[in-house]
């Protein structure tokens, strides 16, 4: 198994960033609003990153596969 390098994580957070950004701008251009407000707390950001991760290895796993 090899090991996961700094520069692997971020091509997994910065995408997943990018598409939650994106969702959370569309569910409030029509009104809906998600389940976590990302206004800066410590726990909204931990949210933010876990979304981030999962959302990135999904783009990950559908570009690549």
């Amino acid at each position: 198994m090899d090991k996961l390098s700094i520069y692997e994580l971020l091509s997994f957070i910065i995408p997943g960033y990018v598409a939650a950004k994106i969702i959370e701008y569309y569910l409030t251009f029509y009104g809906l609003r998600l389940p976590f407000p990302m206004e800066g707390s410590l726990d909204d950001n931990l949210l933010m990153l876990v979304v981030s991760i999962i959302l990135g290895v999904a783009l990950h796993v559908l570009t690549f596969k």
